[in-house]
């Protein structure tokens, strides 16, 4: 009897320590509020600008390859006229929107002890560390992902020549005459 009551008290001791740890079942979700400075602390509108830029210019090389291999009598004012378009777009790419419309996503997913210890992990050396080298790892990463993103964009547009060009035989094509 001694030993089901060491058990017993030992079995419920764990699991209130486990819950503890995990936080109250009933957190609340994250307000907007919260969602916003937590967005402050890591910089997320820099850090999102830094990475759509880091993304475009890696697009651009794509593009200039593509355009160069699907039409090699593209001329280099017409490259920089694309380029000017991606700049365009870049310039002109609603960050401060897209951040609104995700503040109820993270609120959805996030509770106010998420947030919390968050920013807590974003506040400390090491989170500060990370924030500050996101955006030299995106751009690495992009650098090394290039060469199959390269891949892949050309076999999807071998695709869509060979596709088209099927396409066009069936509309060019005459019709069989019935007998």
């Amino acid at each position: 009897m001694k030993k089901v009551c060491i058990l017993l008290l030992h079995s419920l001791l764990l699991a209130s320590l486990s819950l503890a740890q995990s936080g109250p079942a009933s957190d609340a979700p994250a307000t907007r509020e919260e969602v916003v400075k937590l967005f402050e602390l890591m910089n997320v509108q820099q850090q999102t600008r830094s990475v759509i830029a880091s993304m475009m210019q890696q697009q651009r090389v794509m593009m200039r390859d593509v355009l160069r291999k699907r039409h090699p009598e593209i001329s280099e004012e017409q490259l920089q006229h694309a380029d000017s378009l991606m700049d365009d777009y870049l310039r002109d790419f609603p960050v401060d929107q897209i951040l609104a419309d995700t503040i109820p996503v993270y609120q959805r997913h996030l509770t106010r002890s998420d947030v919390e210890a968050m920013s807590a992990f974003y506040a400390s050396p090491t989170g500060k560390k990370l924030l500050n080298d996101m955006p030299a790892i995106m751009t690495e990463s992009m650098q090394a992902m290039m060469p199959h993103l390269q891949e892949s964009m050309d076999k999807m547009m071998d695709r869509i020549d060979r596709e088209s060009q099927e396409e066009q035989k069936q509309v060019t094509k005459p019709p069989t005459e019935k007998k």
